[in-house]
Formats: structure tokens, sequence, C-alpha cells
């Protein structure tokens, strides 16, 4: 009973005093520039740290306990198991503390408008959940070679020749592809979050760049989970590829009557007065003629994509309006004539 007594003693005591260090560490830091950061890191990782000092010191006062040596044997290789799993729960919160404080250099309202922010901010993601990944793996080969009848399954996962065949091989049959193709895009800079794209016949956000998916948010905030081999086998469009800037088009039909500088003098009224327009581009053009009238294609930008669809809309209906009130006669009309 008191050897039982002093390995939990020493658990518990080791626990707090993490537990505390970090409080004590956030309360020393406070009101500098990372005390947001330092308040995730108390989040995320003083649960893992109190519990990695808890095991470790478990484990330094099991000779002290004076446990009988068949309990010793099995509650060592326990310790040691918790320890490995520790060490990598600990790493992963570490990561997870870094991400978050690297990621809140680039802000969110700075995406749309920040190509080089959006790349960061996506690798770093990337990054992470890759690290993340090879821990857990290394954890798990940690822990099989505890077990001496696996041990061989341990080493090889840890042999450097062993571990690339088995992601190269697997990756092969398309397990591990759908990593890979994340890793790329990451890497190639060919998608971003917060890029606005144009697939399956909508557009929509990049809204999170997993390893193995991506997640775009539709313009009606429905959520496209797509595998990141789509974005490495198949086209589409990057709409804020290179600037956050996106242009967008409207069509209307209007009669051969139709005084066309003066719709095109309506059109820059209307977006002179419309929040959504950046002030930067605009265009009206006569694309067609039929029978029965003419085509107009007006383009315009906007900041970003989902404010040029707003600006489309506005400007379509804000447009029709006016031909309807003010020149009726403009708009498209079926014309018959009669021969006796």
């Amino acid at each position: 009973m008191r050897g039982w007594l002093i390995l939990l003693g020493a658990g518990l005591g080791a626990g707090v005093l993490a537990w505390l260090f970090v409080l004590v560490v956030l309360k020393a830091l406070k009101g500098r520039r990372y005390e947001a950061h330092l308040a995730e890191a108390k989040q995320n990782y003083q649960r893992s740290l109190a519990a990695l000092f808890a095991i470790i010191a478990m484990y330094v006062a099991l000779p002290l306990t004076g446990l009988p040596r068949k309990q010793l044997g099995p509650l060592r290789h326990l310790l040691l198991i918790l320890l490995i799993v520790a060490v990598a729960w600990s790493l992963m919160k570490l990561l997870r503390v870094v991400e978050e404080a690297l990621i809140h250099r680039y802000p969110v309202q700075e995406l749309a408008k920040n190509p080089r922010a959006r790349r960061l901010r996506t690798q770093i993601q990337i990054i992470r959940r890759l690290v993340a990944s090879l821990l857990a793996v290394l954890a798990l080969a940690f822990v099989l070679m505890t077990f001496a009848p696996v041990r061989v399954v341990g080493q090889s996962l840890l042999a450097s020749a062993g571990l690339a065949s088995i992601v190269f091989g697997i990756a092969a049959q398309g397990t591990l592809s759908h990593v890979l193709a994340g890793i790329q895009i990451a890497f190639t800079d060919a998608l971003r979050v917060d890029d606005v794209v144009v697939l399956e016949g909508e557009w929509g956000h990049v809204e999170n760049v997993q390893l193995t998916h991506v997640i775009v948010r539709s313009w009606d905030e429905r959520r496209l989970v797509l595998p990141t081999t789509y974005f490495t086998t198949k086209p589409y469009q990057n709409w804020t590829r290179y600037e956050s800037r996106v242009i967008g088009t409207i069509e209307l039909q209007l009669d051969y009557t139709a005084d066309i500088d003066n719709v095109r003098a309506e059109t820059g009224r209307l977006l002179e007065t419309n929040e959504n327009w950046d002030h930067q581009y605009w265009v009206l053009e006569t694309t067609e003629t039929t029978p029965q009238g003419v085509t107009i294609r007006i383009a315009v930008s906007a900041p970003d994509g989902a404010r040029v669809w707003w600006l489309r809309c506005q400007l379509r209906e804000a447009l029709i309006k006016y031909l309807r009130d003010q020149h009726p006669q403009w708009l498209p009309r079926t014309r018959s004539a009669y021969q006796p």
C-alpha cells in the first residue's frame, strides 16, 4: 500500500507542479503581445504537459516504491507505453499552439486581399497535420517495440527504407494518394485557403485544406467536401490565383431601337452608387445580334467572389427596372409583317 501511495503521490505532485508552472508563465507574460497565443497554449497544452510530467515522475519513482518484482515489470511496461503516448500527445498539442501563433499573424480579414497570407496559412495547416500524422506513426512504432513478439514490426516502421516502401506502396494503391496530393497542393501554391474557385458547376470559397480532402463553402453556405486528388486530376477555375479581385459578367437582350450609349451611361451611374463595385473596371459591349434584337454584355470587377455575385444581381435588377420604367420600348419585341 505504501508503494502505491508513493507512486500516486509522485505523479499527482508532478502534474500539479506542471499545471501551476503554466499558470505562472501566463501570469508573468500577461499584457504582452503574445498573451493571446499563451492563452491558447493554456487551453491546448496544459493538460498534456501535466500528464507528461506526472507519468515521468511515476516512472522515476517506481524503484522507490518497494513493490514486488512481479508487479514492477508489468507496471514499468505500462508506464513506458503511457510515457510514449504522453510525449506524442504533448508534441501534437505544441504543434497546435505553434500553428495558432503563426496563423494569428495572418488574420482572416487580410486573406481576401493578401495572396501571400492565404498561401502561408494553407502551408502551415498542411505541415502541422503532416507532422502530427508522422508523430502518431512514430508513437505507434515505439509502442510496438516495447513488446518483444512484435518488436520487429516496430523496427520496420522506424526503418527509413521500410517506411518509404510502406508509404509509396500504399499510395500506389490509392490509400495515401490523397495525402500526397494534399502536400502537392500546399507547396505548389495551386490552391489556398479563402481562394474563390468554380467547380462542379458552382463557385465558392476554399474554407479548409486537409491532408486528404478540401472543404469548399458554396455561395449558399453549403459545404462541398472533395478529395485532394480532385484538384490534382481535374480542371477547375481559381478566380483569385494571382489577386483577390474578381470580374463578373451579366447579359441583357435589347431591341434594335435601344440607345446603347444611354444604357452605358446608366450602367456607370448605377455602379458609382453600388458599394460592391471596387471602382477598378467595368465595360459594356454589344456581343451578339439576332433577328429579335441585340445582346449586350457588362463586365464589372469587385473585391472578391461574394461581392461580385451581389454586384451582378443588383446591377441586373437595377437595369431591368430602369428599362421597364423609363424605356419599355427598348425591351425585346417580336415583330410580324402582314403582306396581302
